[in-house]
């Protein structure tokens, strides 16, 4: 019976639409001073695919965390902007029965509570690897009205040189 209601309770879908690797303003055009990765191992200019499939569906008590893997590949200390873009055209965020986080490496989860824009920044010395944990969670208590609604949000993660003191 559990089972039954949780399919006629299907809620939202939760898709990265794009993640993205943009360089350094300052970064030459041919190659990047920023890298991403899934498995910190293999590194590319951007990630190939959204960190939540647009299949996935999502129901009443569902947390999922995904990660992925940042590289500062310049030769100095350089900060790292992660911009979080949320339209919450749903309004499954603003009533806090969709929640979204993000965490860099050892700090803390920022939470996204908000539509608009969100941005995490982090200092990273050269060579420096960081993780990116995405957490998702839909409220138990999150009920039919969320209903097949789905809310994109989107990352960019930008990758600037700081001035050398």
């Amino acid at each position: 019976m559990k089972a039954k209601r949780s399919l006629t309770v299907v809620v939202a879908m939760v898709t990265v639409l794009s993640m993205l690797g943009a360089p350094s303003t300052a970064a030459p055009k041919s190659w990047s001073k920023l890298l991403l990765s899934r498995d910190g191992h293999t590194w590319a200019r951007t990630l190939p695919n959204p960190l939540f499939p647009k299949s996935l569906v999502w129901v009443p008590g569902d947390v999922d965390t995904r990660k992925f893997y940042i590289r500062n590949k310049s030769g100095g200390r350089a900060r790292l902007g992660l911009v979080i873009r949320l339209n919450d055209t749903s309004r499954l965020v603003n009533t806090r029965q969709l929640q979204v986080s993000v965490k860099v490496g050892s700090a803390r989860w920022v939470s996204v509570v908000k539509s608009g824009q969100q941005l995490v920044k982090v200092v990273m010395s050269a060579g420096a690897i960081k993780r990116v944990q995405v957490r998702v969670r839909l409220k138990s208590t999150a009920g039919n009205s969320t209903m097949r609604k789905q809310e994109p949000f989107h990352f960019t993660v930008r990758l600037t040189e700081l001035p050398k003191h």
